[in-house]
């Protein structure tokens, strides 16, 4: 599946290139039970955000507590997109409705 120029994969898609035997079995049935979401990656999360640096992920995930969680396979992480995608229309708050005038009106 694409997402704009970012490949957004199916969790079994990406379990089916690595060794299972390798992976613990709490992970295995962790895995099974995810299989329907669709996920990104590190990197595809941090492109999405504007080609930000792995220490902007970092930090948003020490700082940050509603900033999705991943899942951490190895040195790889991987973020459910629905999560993601909610986070982002979290931070989409309506502004307030308020009666001042702004800068650039000529009736001021």
């Amino acid at each position: 599946m694409n997402f704009g120029e970012i490949d957004v994969w199916p969790l079994d898609r990406i379990t089916s290139d690595l060794i299972l035997a390798d992976i613990p079995q709490q992970i295995r049935g962790s895995l099974a039970v995810q299989a329907s979401v669709k996920y990104i990656t590190g990197k595809q999360l941090r492109l999405r955000y504007g080609d930000r640096d792995a220490v902007w992920l970092w930090r948003r995930l020490r700082t940050d507590p509603e900033f999705p969680r991943p899942v951490v396979i190895g040195r790889s992480h991987f973020f459910a997109l629905n999560e993601v995608e909610a986070y982002e229309a979290r931070q989409r708050l309506p502004l307030p409705e308020t009666n001042q005038k702004t800068f650039d009106d000529p009736n001021d």
